[in-house]
């Protein structure tokens, strides 16, 4: 496996700028790099060896968001977003129409992941899976749908994806309509039902590869704080967890900030 397809909003942008220098360091070097963001975004990158794919340029993009903008009411009874079900979408089209023959890691822009993580994906494939216990609403839909459901989570910010399992779901359907039908009949009108795109994925894949389980810091945005800048965070984070991500535009107080940085030092999961 050689591609990685970085998914990075406005938010991550200089999260995903710091975790490439990284990457560049310390990851093997025969690898091909994507960035899938909005069109405004493109001056960000414009110096980086990266090739870009536009969130707007993604088939089915405008027939998605339209649905989404028609069902905010729901989407918001669900405490999600549009932009939370749009990037699900853009993560498996793009590994399903720009990716047709290949598995390639999706990796969320906000996420860095150690040296040893991702050359173990780059050279002998794994899915990432996590200790956190909050997935059994995925599980609900995945179940409903016929899939055998696993045991952990695998909403690790990066996992393989590959377009040619994503087609076993589709029968006939374009994916795009297949994804609106999918929140429409099932998601959207069960509450104890949500979709994710790494579950899925992961569900689709799990008896063609083994797993390994990360140890991962979900909120190091609340301690980013205690270094000059993100490169030197994720440096420091990355020797003591595999994983670490920046989650800027979530729920942050002085008291959650304080709590994560103890459970750094003490180097328990936040």
């Amino acid at each position: 496996m050689k591609t990685i397809v970085f998914f990075c909003s406005g938010q991550s942008i200089d999260t995903c700028k710091a975790c490439l220098r990284y990457y560049y360091q310390k990851v093997q070097k025969n690898i091909d790099v994507y960035i899938v963001t909005p069109k405004k975004n493109a001056a960000a990158f414009k110096s980086e060896t990266v090739k870009l794919i536009f969130d707007e340029d993604v088939v089915g993009y405008t027939e998605v968001l339209t649905y989404l903008n028609s069902v905010k009411t729901e989407i918001l009874l669900k405490k999600r977003s549009v932009g939370w079900y749009l990037q699900q979408y853009l993560k498996i089209a793009v590994s399903y129409y720009n990716f047709p023959e290949e598995h390639i890691i999706v990796h969320d822009g906000d996420t860095a992941f150690s040296e040893k993580i991702m050359n173990l994906m780059l050279s002998s494939p794994v899915l990432l899976c996590t200790h956190e216990k909050n997935f059994k609403v995925y599980n609900n839909y995945l179940n409903a749908i016929g899939l055998k459901i696993l045991d952990y989570s695998y909403v690790a910010n990066a996992n393989i994806f590959y377009s040619k399992k994503i087609a076993t779901l589709l029968k006939g359907e374009e994916l795009f309509t297949w994804f609106i039908h999918t929140l429409d009949k099932l998601v959207l009108p069960n509450a104890d039902m949500d979709f994710s795109e790494y579950q899925l994925s992961a569900t689709l894949l799990n008896s063609d590869f083994t797993s390994k389980q990360i140890n991962f810091f979900r909120r190091f945005d609340l301690i980013q704080d205690s270094f000059k800048e993100v490169d030197v965070a994720i440096e420091h984070g990355l020797k003591r967890y595999n994983a670490l991500a920046f989650e800027f535009g979530h729920h942050s107080t002085k008291r959650k900030k304080f709590i994560a940085k103890i459970a750094y030092m003490l180097g328990y999961r936040w």
